[in-house]
């Protein structure tokens, strides 16, 4: 493992103890959960952690974890930090910094993090489902207020629907409880989706392919990934055992700054 992946195991470790002493079952997801199955850690050129627990089980997790994490871990939400509006929780650590280009302001914890996901139910019907969809881009056109305008690829067209609503909507704390709140307004059904994931539809996926988990190796210790996750990894990246070219080997983060060493609040 390289520095950065040395720190954000640490944090994987403690994460996985509060979910132990919670009793919640958590998920590696995304290239994390790949990296488990094909390297037995990090893929090499990784530079995060994911990682997912059902709704319910979530909301338990951001009540209770940060009376169990050490004091330099911040369990990072739109309800614990003013200036953060993402749908999903970070644990960050305050003693280090990892700013990354798109932030229109910085007033908010920008330390090295790895991401902690709702994994939320999906509809089942198509109507349902596509006033969902609807509600959710009306709400996150306010939420992209505090994006830099030229990091959004947009049409035109798109760009003035977006500008409306932002004037329209009171504010980006309004739009961000709305969102959540619809979010958690579905409790049933077959399948789940994780929101604000990187995969559009490919995000909805049966819930039976979590099950309970399975155990698999992560950098010499045990976690747990979904039950089916030679289905998931192959619905998200296909052939997932090769190895990507050699030019596509690289970390999709853009970060301006990394510090192990210093606070991000030396950097704001």
């Amino acid at each position: 493992m390289n520095d950065l992946q040395t720190v954000e195991a640490e944090m994987l470790s403690e994460f996985i103890a509060v979910c132990n002493k919670l009793g919640l079952r958590y998920f590696l997801l995304y290239g994390t959960m790949l990296g488990a199955v094909r390297h037995k850690g990090f893929i090499p050129w990784d530079d995060d952690i994911d990682a997912g627990l059902f709704r319910t089980e979530y909301e338990v997790f951001i009540r209770e974890a940060q009376a169990l994490l050490p004091d330099r871990f911040f369990l990072q939400t739109n309800e614990t930090d003013e200036g953060y509006y993402r749908n999903f929780a970070k644990i960050r650590n305050n003693e280090t910094t990892f700013i990354e280009k798109g932030n229109k302001k910085g007033n908010f914890n920008q330390g090295v993090y790895i991401d902690i996901f709702p994994i939320d139910y999906y509809p089942d019907k198509w109507m349902t489902r596509r006033l969902l969809r609807i509600r959710k881009d009306l709400y996150m056109a306010k939420i992209s207020e505090i994006f830099n305008d030229e990091d959004l690829k947009e049409s035109p067209g798109k760009h003035a629907a977006r500008r409306i609503v932002q004037k329209l909507m009171p504010s980006v704390r309004y739009a961000a409880n709305k969102r959540e709140n619809l979010f958690r307004s579905v409790t049933k059904g077959q399948y789940v989706i994780i929101h604000e994931g990187a995969y559009g539809e490919r995000e909805i996926v049966p819930k039976a392919w979590f099950g309970d988990g399975v155990s698999a190796e992560f950098e010499g210790h045990s976690v747990r990934i979904p039950k089916e996750y030679d289905q998931y990894l192959k619905h998200l990246y296909g052939d997932y055992m090769e190895l990507p070219p050699e030019e596509k080997q690289v970390s999709n983060h853009d970060p301006k700054i990394i510090d192990l060493t210093k606070s991000y609040r030396d950097y704001l």
